[in-house]
């Protein structure tokens, strides 16, 4: 396809696409148009050109190196499209007119290229997406932490964020009994300590203490909850139970983490709460 054919494509696409395009311009150095107008049929890395084993030994070392570096160049183009068709659907119908920052869009790109796992790869969309519908989403200390995140941790935390409350601009979650019994099994061993060890958590809990007449409100996905101190016993004993937060860091990968709400969860945590504590636990 030549540029006058690329530029009467882009220049058919919605708003939001057009800015994709043009952060992903500025961080691979060529102009980026929707997979499907330029490959119908983009095979996979597993059908990328492999050359038999006695093809390869016949190469002299220059020829080798050669074959390696089109053979990696390739692969990284083939995941660098993935991760920008999947970014390309994970877009709002408006995007904010800032521009992104073209350190953070470099530092993207060079990280996203070696991505290969199609489940690693929607994070990364998700995360490209979010950052060029609102710049500043994602900081460049995000994307270095995720870059060492291993899938089985990015899956494990994915499942514990649809454990996570949130509070403004930040999520949290219950360091209760429960919601540790409720977790079992679904997140990885150790959960609340390693998550917090790597940077996802607070190392310590927060202590949240709902006095007479108090009020703790947040949100759980798309319910309202707020629990009020019901001072049935004599005096004025608080409520004090615990939560661990998580760090901007957590905040932000939760985020693209896909988490589901549990509405059984949130219904059982209530009536521990209820039964634990001097509180009404209200949901709306």
């Amino acid at each position: 396809m030549d540029s006058d054919s690329v530029m009467s494509c882009v220049k058919e696409l919605s708003k939001p696409v057009k800015k994709l395009i043009d952060v992903a311009s500025k961080g691979v150095g060529t102009l980026y148009h929707p997979v499907s107008t330029t490959r119908q049929a983009k095979a996979d890395a597993e059908a990328l050109i492999i050359k038999t084993k006695a093809e390869i030994e016949s190469l002299d070392l220059w020829g080798r190196a050669n074959h390696r570096e089109r053979y990696l160049a390739e692969l990284r183009q083939n995941n660098v499209e993935k991760i920008l068709s999947i970014a390309i659907d994970e877009l709002p119908e408006t995007v904010s007119e800032d521009q992104v920052d073209p350190d953070w869009v470099i530092q993207f790109f060079n990280i996203a290229q070696d991505v290969s796992d199609k489940e690693m790869q929607v994070l990364w969309a998700r995360i490209l997406a979010g950052q060029t519908t609102t710049p500043q989403s994602y900081q460049k200390r995000t994307l270095q932490f995720l870059q060492s995140l291993e899938k089985e941790e990015a899956i494990s935390f994915s499942l514990m964020c649809n454990f996570a409350f949130k509070k403004r601009d930040e999520y949290f979650i219950f360091t209760n009994d429960f919601t540790f019994e409720s977790m079992r099994n679904k997140v990885i061993n150790g959960a609340i300590w390693h998550f917090g060890s790597i940077g996802l958590f607070d190392t310590i809990n927060e202590v949240v203490n709902v006095a007479k007449n108090g009020q703790f409100e947040f949100d759980y996905f798309d319910r309202k909850v707020i629990i009020n101190h019901r001072n049935t016993q004599e005096g004025e004993w608080p409520s004090i139970f615990g939560v661990r937060n998580f760090t901007k860091i957590g905040c932000e990968l939760y985020n693209v983490s896909g988490s589901l709400p549990n509405y059984k969860y949130l219904e059982e945590l209530k009536n521990f709460m209820e039964s634990k504590y001097d509180v009404e636990f209200i949901i709306s």
